[in-house]
């Protein structure tokens, strides 16, 4: 059973570019440390394209357990490159439209 721990929010458009280059490191980031983000099965960011609200962006995580997407936010937390990198983020969005939700997939 996958865990899906999905991030919607919404930026301005004069600030996505700034959000868009942020979420690009954090990507790299994860992809260059996989040994420490092990419990990470994929990990995927989308920006709207069409439809719905303007500038929504997606950070969507994969994971096979509840248990290893909790250890996982517990390494972010002590990550100092993520922790920077989130700081910057949370300044960009619009507050109101952000949101974390966990999902687990149908068996």
């Amino acid at each position: 059973m996958s865990i899906f721990n999905v991030v919607t929010f919404v930026v301005r458009p004069e600030k996505q570019s700034k959000a868009t280059q942020l979420m690009k490191e954090l990507r790299g980031h994860f992809f260059n440390n996989k040994e420490i983000y092990k419990e990470v099965k994929s990990m995927n960011f989308f920006t709207q394209l069409y439809g719905g609200t303007y500038g929504t962006f997606i950070d969507l995580e994969e994971y096979d357990s509840f248990a290893a997407c909790e250890e996982a936010q517990k390494t972010m937390e002590k990550d100092e490159v993520v922790m920077k990198i989130y700081q910057e983020l949370i300044e960009l969005l619009e507050p109101s439209t952000y949101s974390i939700n966990v999902w687990k997939s149908l068996e």
